[in-house]
């Protein structure tokens, strides 16, 4: 008798500790998706740098985004260049001459390149 109690009550425990998990977790991600606090998962971000065209002005793109960049300099920087060759090459080939670069608390990197007259001309990501 004792065992079945025992065993009865192991039973709740474990799917009470779940279901609060999975509440918690579901609770949390709804108010990062309602307060555009999200950047963990880097979602606002990757839809906002989805939304990125060339010839867009620097302030359009910084209203698009959202946020101010992590990063502003004269090169293009994603988290590494291994894996990511393709994306350096095209910024190269560009004639960006200053890059904003957006890092999410994941390592993804989203960055832009702008022209001497302030125009998207190359846009890349990637992560570490």
């Amino acid at each position: 008798m004792r065992r079945h109690i025992l065993n009865a009550f192991v039973r709740v425990s474990i799917l009470s500790t779940l279901g609060i998990s999975l509440w918690c977790a579901v609770a949390l991600f709804r108010i990062g998706r309602s307060t555009g606090l999200t950047p963990l998962f880097g979602t606002n971000l990757q839809s906002a740098f989805d939304l990125l065209r060339p010839g867009m002005t620097t302030n359009q793109v910084l209203v698009i985004m959202k946020q101010n960049p992590y990063s502003t300099n004269p090169e293009f920087t994603l988290g590494q260049v291994a894996g990511f060759e393709k994306e350096y090459e095209r910024a190269a080939r560009s004639n960006g001459v200053i890059f904003y670069t957006w890092v999410t608390d994941i390592d993804m990197f989203y960055c832009v390149g702008f022209d001497k007259e302030g125009k998207l001309v190359v846009k890349g990501k990637g992560g570490t």
